[in-house]
């Protein structure tokens, strides 16, 4: 279950990094960005086990899919230096994210997956733009 508190939080921290910063998204696609957000504050562990390709060549569904596109998008999002510290390049991270979110689409919500796909770096930019926000004020 997401904690509205942690929603509450990231929308605030979303509306101060648009306000300074300039840089917008859909709304459908920042509602849906701030609850995963919210959702992955009660998590220990952020990145799947045992790697991000593993997991890829284990999608066999929509639901495993649309986890590992999120995994992609906080990763590329909040902890971008991750992404790049074994020497991956971030738009390895970027180009999986968006097959993941396709995939997605075919069973779930397809105009938010599709669109999250097709917008995935933006969207990656704007969660960077969020988190970034939120250091900058505390």
């Amino acid at each position: 279950m997401i904690d509205d508190h942690y929603v509450g939080i990231f929308r605030n921290l979303a509306d101060e990094a648009e306000k300074r910063t300039g840089y917008e998204i859909p709304k459908l696609l920042a509602q849906y960005t701030i609850m995963m957000l919210a959702d992955h504050m009660r998590k220990t562990q952020w990145y799947p086990d045992p790697s991000f390709t593993e997991n890829y060549l284990q999608v066999n569904n929509s639901n495993s899919a649309k986890m590992l596109a999120d995994e992609c998008l906080f990763i590329t999002g909040v902890f971008p230096e991750y992404a790049t510290r074994k020497g991956v390049n971030i738009t390895y991270y970027h180009a999986l994210g968006e097959a993941c979110y396709s995939r997605a689409a075919t069973d779930l919500n397809k105009e938010l997956f599709q669109n999250l796909s097709n917008y995935f770096v933006e969207v990656s930019i704007w969660t960077r733009n969020v988190v970034h926000n939120a250091i900058n004020l505390y």
